[in-house]
């Protein structure tokens, strides 16, 4: 519900920005820090920012023309991201032996970064920011 809140007032542009760049210092943090109590804590601040991505669905309900667009873009963020669920383990644990166990974090932090950039482009049309909708 926070975080719900926190995008109605900031918006999606800053929620996103906020949650990928906490995720630099995050995904460094796995793959440069060993002491595992500081590891405790970077996990539960990544399964907090977790919670951001309401960020995106908000957004693109928000940009959205019609109903049937709506639904079609959010059934595919949830393929995309169930896709992403089975392949990036073994992805990352493919990494991960082959190249040592800070590559997957460090290439984490090259996505958060690219993540970032993409997010300062996210721009909801000015009726919808004052509270109309394009969706009708």
């Amino acid at each position: 519900q926070m975080i719900g809140k926190a995008i109605v007032r900031f918006g999606e542009r800053w929620i996103l920005s906020i949650a990928y760049a906490v995720l630099i210092p995050v995904f460094l943090g796995y793959a440069l820090v060993p002491y595992l109590p500081i590891l405790f804590g970077l996990f539960a601040l990544d399964s907090v920012l977790f919670s951001f991505n309401a960020g995106l669905t908000t957004y693109i309900q928000k940009i959205a023309v019609s109903p049937e667009e709506l639904t079609s873009n959010l059934a595919a963020e949830q393929a995309i991201g169930h896709i992403a669920a089975v392949f990036m383990p073994a992805f990352g644990g493919t990494l991960w032996i082959l190249l040592g166990s800070q590559a997957p974090f460090l290439i984490g932090v090259v996505i958060a970064v690219i993540s970032l950039a993409m997010a300062q482009f996210v721009r909801v049309p000015r009726d919808v920011a004052l509270g109309g909708s394009t969706v009708t």
